[in-house]
């Protein structure tokens, strides 16, 4: 059983790690404010991409990260599939004011989820810092 679980975490590693080269997230210059961000997801592969309007969003509280906490019980992101096409750049502005409210200065991780063409999940993530 340990073989197999092994084994498994490695195939994931890697997965992410090549998923992880063909899609670069970044955040445009000049647009980290503490109410949202514009973020630059780069396909530099020959594959087609895609992704949604959601995300999840952390604050690092020591040496961990955690959920940032939501200001509403209820909510929801638009259900829509954006194309990250083939050796191009494309923007999501992202406005978290609504669901989280004004970030305090810290550190913080967005994640967000990607299906390639076989419709296999991954998740690549983006550090910043809020001064």
């Amino acid at each position: 059983m340990k073989k197999i679980l092994l084994s498994f975490s490695f195939l994931l590693l890697l997965v992410a790690c090549q998923s992880s080269s063909a899609i670069n997230l970044s955040i445009k210059e000049e647009s980290l404010t503490p109410d949202g961000l514009t973020l630059i997801i780069k396909n530099n592969s020959e594959q087609e991409y895609t992704y949604g309007d959601d995300y999840l969003l952390y604050v690092k509280e020591g040496y961990t990260w955690q959920l940032v906490d939501t200001i509403l019980e209820d909510y929801g992101f638009d259900a829509i599939g954006h194309i990250a096409s083939k050796k191009q750049s494309h923007e999501q502005v992202i406005n978290w004011k609504w669901l989280f409210g004004s970030l305090n200065p810290g550190e913080y991780r967005l994640e967000k989820t990607f299906l390639d063409s076989n419709l296999e999940e991954f998740i690549l993530s983006l550090e910043f810092k809020l001064n």
